[in-house]
Order: structure tokens, then C-alpha cells, then sequence
């Protein structure tokens, strides 16, 4: 055949010369039967027949409507059904072509996926190529597309959900991916494509689902190259497809929208996984004894591969995504939703599902918890156990970098397989929510607390170690320990611990509660931070508070602890709500009493006394600090702040539900500072224009009522 005859320079020569021209029938007709011919003359050079079919695919997808798509599918997978040595040659070469087809030129999400033939007929060609095509090279082609697959392409960006869905009526028939067992059993029409009816995946993000779709059968591949590779050395090829998926997650996790629908691809792959090691024969060139020794040496390493994956892969797939096992540990504690489901059954099936895999791959999840909370205790050792002669700054320093630097220097020396301690502690959860129960009973507080500054802290200096479903379930585990503890021992140890650990610790909680924006977490982190105020002694809850409305920065932070301290200082009632415009919250001691805060089948005892006792030093230093609020107003609203206005309301309605029990004279003064520095110097319309103003004037007239009798 002469160069000028060869099949790839006549297709080439046909593209620039048609310049993509829209196709006639004539056309078609033509390239399909070329199709058909070139399987036949090109059968013993794989390279001009991929070509053949990567440019026919490419000029019906572009100009070919969707039937003609599915026309030319249809007659690709019957070639490919029929000739399985061609399909072995050039297996590797098709996924790309077949994939570049999944776009939203082709795929109707108002239709079922399991009726939309364009996609049935590229997952059974992905089965001929899966089953077919040469193992170790659609391997290495199913790592590399996974690897470079991205969620960010300009298409997805611009999808919504109206594009996807359409009518309200068609968003009630979701989008859905068929399972991997009803492809095996789905038979194909060679002439239309339809399958038969499927049990169906249902896809929850309309930004994800053509990404997902590719994901779908990526794994499929995977999976079924990696049963089929015949080697010494299956861990090598195991290894390789990690890395491609953990090169995926790098690029994508924080940009998924359900990780749920990754983690049960992960599942599936890693639970049918069986390393497929060549049986010993006379061409294998090593004696049987070492060979017995090279097949422990690969099952101890794929264990060690799927140890560190697993758990690795839980972490990175949950760092932006909250996991409520904090919500759905104190809403089973009061007997109470709230009327909002924080899981659903497919989750607590996947949480089954990474258990199952944890006893399969010999991961002991309690041992492995264990040892986080002894690590996590070990960084905070030189504090804990040890004098120290550091200022109370630097002490306060030291605290919120120690776990950075610990897991930065454990990072570089690390040089062996270890399970990844997040994964490991997200396990602990996913066990609460299979089982019913806690994986520890009556664990040590100090333990706790020393975990979530481990992560709570590190997570400020590099972004690494910020994980929000790790928070969550280290709140979780909060819960835990502040519940299930006897209250004596809770107690005795919280008054043990060194002020500056409990310092750090209540800090962080308060101002990652505070920049929370999911309403849930916040009340319910605000009643586990009033706990724990309850829990202490009562000049150490006193002094935190007051120094948090000296000191610090974020203005939503004070106020939110004043009215805890509002709380504290009632005996058995007053509300804490949620930040300003937002819904209130149940009362926290109404909480805390279905939470048994003192204890256990007491009996008969003094008339109740607040947690935090009303005294004259208190009412003086509280005095002090409203009083420089109330300076700030008018020069902030000035320049558009409304820090301090937020604040002063704050004081305002502390000052109106304690005032039965303030000093009146005391009251008085900040009576007439409002009405001096507030109410006379702003405008009544700066005080229409802002809400919260006026609130201050009914706060302070209610104020003005009570001191007039």
C-alpha cells in the first residue's frame, strides 16, 4: 500500500476538505460502512483503525445529532463484540474516545439514564474493553484518565439546575447512573441500544453528574483490569491505581458535592479486589521457597496499600464537607430531630460499608482511635505534665502551634506505610452510627480536648489539616466524653488540666462556632460550650468569659458568650439564642437539664444556685465593659461598623433579663449612658435605618420602667 493509499492521510485529507460540512445521510451511511471495512483491512495495524474510529467518533460528535451517535455506537460495539483480538489490541486506546462523547450535547438529564442509549452503549463498550482488551495497558489507561480528570471544566461552572432539570415536574425524575451488577446483567439491542429495565443510582448534584459518570465507569475499569493482571508483583499495579485516585481527590475534593458517590466507587473496587499473583510454574525463574516468600511479601504489602488508602480517602473526601455526628449524637440524646434529617440511609450504608471494609482489611478501628488519643495527648505532654517558667502568652503560643509542628516534623520522618490518623478517627464515628453505641465508654475528657486542638490548631497555620468533617467528629467526641463520663470525674479532671490547655481549647471552640455559617452546628456547639462552662469551676468559666469581652477580637464571639454568661448567671431558666438574625434557640439550661448536667439520682438539696454567682466585683468589671461599648457606638456608625451597636444591644438585653438581681444604681448609670451617648446623639433616621438601634432604645425604656419603680 502506498503512502498516498493509506486510510489515516484519506480520513485527514476528507476533514480538511469538508472543513466538518453538516453530514448528509450519504455521509453516514459512508463512514459507518467504512467503519465496518476498516475493522476488516486494519485488523493487523491497531494504530490506522483507533484512528478511524477516534475521528469518526469526533465528526459525529459534532455533527451528528444524537441518533447518529447512538447509530455509530451501536455498530462500534457490535465490531468490538465481534472481534475480540482487535478489541485486545486497541482496547487501551478507546476509553478517551468514548468518554469525550458524555457531554450535555448528548445527554438528555431529563431522560433516565438507564433509557438514554448513548450512555448504555458506551458502558457495554467499556465491558468488551474491560473484559478484552490487554489488562496491564487499559490499566495504565484507566489510572491516567482518572488522574487528570477535573470537575472544574467551564461547562460544569455554567450548569444549573434549571439547564439540567428543566420543569419542576422533570426534577422529581432525578438523574441516575446504573450499578455495576445490573451492566453485567443488562443485555443490549444490537440494532437500538436500549437496555433492559435497571436498578438505578440516583445522582444528587446536577454539577457533578457527567464528571460522575465518567468516574463510574473509570473505576469500572479499574476494578476489572486489576482482576485480571497477571503478574508477580500485584501491588505494584494496586499501587498504581491508588495513586491515580488519591491524584484525583487531591485535585477535586474540595470541589465535590457528593462525596458519598466516590467513596462507594472506592468501596466497590477495593471490596472485590483480590491480588492475582501467577501460579508457581517451571518459567518462573526464582526457587519455590523464595516465591512462597515473594507471595507473603505482596499480601502484606496490598494489606499495608489498602490500610493507609482507606483511611487516607476518608479523610480527604470529608475536609470541606460537614458530617453532623455531633447533630446527630445530641438530637438522640433529647429525643428530638428538629425536623431535619444530618444523614440519610445512603449514608449510614456507607458508614456500614467502610466498617465492613475496616474488618476485611484488618483495620482495628477502636486500637487505632486509641492511638490517636495517646498521640494527641503526647504533643500536649510538655504542658500537661511539666512547669513551665513562660509567660502566660507564650504558654498560650506554644499551645496553638505545637500540633503544627509535631505533625510537620512526624510528615518528613514518616518514611514506612501508616494508616492516616483522620480517616482513622472519622472510623470512630462511622462505627457510633452502624452500631448504635460508642466505640469507648467513659473516655477521658483531657484526651478529647487534646485531640481537637490537635486539629483544631493546625488547621490556622496550613490548610492541610483543615478538615471539617474531622471538627465534626471530634465535637462529636466531645459529646461523648461530657455525657457519658460520671460528672465527678468530668469535674475533678476539667479542674486538673492546665488553665492554658482549657484556655486554647475554649477559644477555638467559641470562634469556629461563631464563623460556622450552618445554624445547627452552632446552637448545638454552643450548648457542648455552656456544658462545658458548667462542667468547670466557677471562677475559670467567669474569667474565660470576661476575658474573652476584654480581649477579644471578633465581635459575634462576644456576644454569643455574653449571653451564655446571661445564662450561667440564672438559676434554672434564660435563653442563649443563636447570633444576631437568626432563629432563637432552645433555652440552654431547659437543654442541659435533659442532659443531666448535675449528676445522677441525687438527693433532696439546697435551693439551686447559678453556675456562675452574681457578686459586686462582677457587676463593677461587666459595668466597666458595657460602658466602653456604648463609647464606641456613635463614632462606629460613622464609618459603617456596627460592631459595637450589635455588642451594645447585647449588653442591653443582658443588663434587662438580670435586673431583678444587678445593682440598680449601677443600672442607672448605664440607663442615662444610653440615652446621653445613644439615643441623643443619633438621628431618628440612622435609628430607622438600623434595627438594632431601636432595639437599644425599647431595651434601655425597659430599663428606664423598672428603675422608676
Amino acid at each position: 500500500m502506498s503512502n498516498q493509499d493509506h486510510p489515516c492521510l484519506v480520513i485527514i485529507e476528507y476533514y480538511q476538505a469538508s472543513d466538518y460540512i453538516k453530514m448528509d445521510d450519504n455521509t453516514k451511511k459512508g463512514l459507518i460502512s467504512n467503519l465496518k471495512t476498516a475493522f476488516v483491512d486494519q485488523n493487523e495495524d491497531p494504530v490506522s483503525l483507533v484512528t478511524i474510529i477516534d475521528l469518526y467518533a469526533t465528526q459525529f460528535d459534532k455533527e451528528g445529532s444524537r441518533e447518529d451517535i447512538v447509530n455509530y455506537l451501536t455498530n462500534l460495539y457490535q465490531l468490538l463484540k465481534a472481534n475480540e483480538n482487535i478489541v485486545h489490541e486497541i482496547g487501551w486506546d478507546l476509553p478517551k474516545v468514548l468518554l469525550d462523547l458524555f457531554s450535555e450535547k448528548n445527554i438528555d438529564l431529563d431522560e433516565k439514564l438507564t433509557e438514554n442509549r448513548i450512555i448504555t452503549l458506551v458502558m457495554r463498550c467499556f465491558t468488551e474493553i474491560a473484559q478484552l482488551g490487554n489488562a496491564k495497558e487499559c490499566l495504565l489507561t484507566g489510572c491516567d484518565l482518572l488522574s487528570t480528570l477535573s470537575f472544574n471544566s467551564d461547562s460544569d461552572e455554567e450548569m444549573t439546575d434549571e439547564a439540567i432539570y428543566g420543569s419542576e415536574s422533570s426534577k422529581e425524575d432525578k438523574t441516575e447512573v446504573p450499578t455495576p451488577e445490573d451492566e453485567k446483567e443488562a443485555n443490549v439491542n444490537d440494532s437500538t441500544g436500549k437496555p433492559e429495565e435497571q436498578e438505578t443510582y440516583v445522582a444528587k448534584s446536577s454539577r457533578d453528574f457527567i464528571p460522575n459518570l465518567k468516574i463510574h465507569l473509570i473505576f469500572q475499569l479499574l476494578g476489572n483490569t486489576l482482576k485480571r493482571v497477571k503478574t508477580l508483583y500485584p501491588s505494584k499495579f494496586l499501587g498504581m491505581a491508588i495513586s491515580s485516585i488519591l491524584a484525583f481527590l487531591k485535585k477535586n475534593a474540595d470541589t465535590i458535592e457528593d462525596p458519598s458517590f466516590v467513596l462507594h466507587r472506592i468501596y466497590e473496587l477495593t471490596a472485590n479486589y483480590k491480588p492475582t499473583i501467577l501460579p508457581y510454574n517451571d518459567d518462573i525463574d526464582i526457587p519455590k521457597k523464595d516465591y512462597e516468600k515473594l507471595v507473603t511479601a505482596e499480601h502484606d504489602l496490598s494489606l499495608k496499600l489498602l490500610q493507609e488508602f482507606i483511611t487516607l480517602i476518608l479523610s480527604m473526601n470529608y475536609k470541606r464537607k460537614e458530617l453532623n455526628f455531633d447533630l446527630i449524637y445530641y438530637y438522640s440524646l433529647i429525643k428530638k430531630s428538629d425536623n431535619v434529617d444530618f444523614h440519610d440511609v445512603e449514608f449510614e450504608q456507607l458508614c456500614s460499608q467502610y466498617i465492613s471494609l475496616s474488618d476485611k482489611f484488618d483495620i482495628d478501628v477502636k486500637g487505632e482511635f486509641l492511638k490517636c488519643l495517646d498521640e494527641a495527648e503526647r504533643i500536649y505532654e510538655p504542658i500537661l505534665n511539666k512547669t513551665t517558667t513562660s509567660s502566660e502568652t507564650d504558654m498560650n503560643q506554644m499551645v496553638y502551634q505545637l500540633a503544627y509542628t509535631y505533625n510537620m516534623k512526624k510528615s518528613l520522618e514518616t518514611k514506612t506505610l501508616e494508616l492516616n490518623p483522620q480517616g482513622a478517627i472519622i472510623l470512630s464515628a462511622f462505627y457510633y452510627l452502624v452500631n448504635k453505641k460508642c466505640l469507648i465508654s467513659k473516655i477521658d475528657v483531657q484526651k478529647i480536648i487534646c485531640l481537637y486542638l490537635t486539629y483544631s490548631t493546625a488547621s490556622l497555620y496550613s490548610s492541610v489539616y483543615d478538615n471539617k468533617g474531622l471538627e465534626s467528629v471530634c465535637r462529636y467526641w466531645l459529646w461523648e466524653a461530657v455525657t457519658q463520663t460520671p460528672i465527678g470525674l468530668l469535674k475533678s479532671t476539667l479542674k486538673g488540666m492546665k488553665p492554658v490547655i482549657i484556655k486554647t481549647f475554649l477559644q477555638l471552640l467559641l470562634v469556629k462556632t461563631c464563623a460556622n455559617t450552618d445554624e445547627h452546628i452552632r446552637s448545638v456547639s454552643f450548648i457542648l460550650l455552656t456544658r462545658i462552662f458548667c462542667l468547670m469551676p466557677e471562677d475559670a468559666s467567669y474569667d474565660f468569659i470576661f476575658d474573652t469581652l476584654l480581649t477579644c477580637p471578633y465581635g459575634n464571639a462576644k456576644t454569643t458568650i455574653l449571653k451564655i454568661l446571661k445564662d450561667l448567671m440564672t438559676k434554672n431558666s434564660g435563653s442563649v439564642t443563636s447570633p444576631p438574625g437568626k432563629q432563637e434557640v432552645s433555652s440552654i439550661t431547659t437543654a442541659l437539664k435533659g442532659l443531666n448536667v448535675d449528676g445522677i439520682s441525687k438527693p433532696p438539696s439546697l435551693p439551686p444556685r447559678p453556675y456562675v454567682s452574681i457578686t459586686d466585683d462582677r457587676m463593677a468589671a461587666l459595668h466597666s465593659l458595657a460602658i466602653m461599648s456604648i463609647d464606641k457606638v456613635t463614632g462606629e456608625l460613622e464609618s459603617g461598623n456596627k460592631t459595637n451597636v450589635l455588642l451594645t444591644l447585647s449588653y442591653m438585653n443582658f443588663f434587662v433579663g438580670l435586673r431583678n438581681k444587678w445593682n440598680k444604681d449601677l443600672l442607672h448609670v448605664i440607663n442615662e449612658e444610653v440615652k446621653r451617648k445613644i439615643i441623643n446623639q443619633v438621628s431618628s433616621v440612622e435609628k430607622e435605618e438600623i434595627p438594632e438601634l431601636q432595639f437599644i432604645v425599647l431595651a434601655n425604656d425597659t430599663l428606664s420602667n423598672f428603675l422608676k419603680i
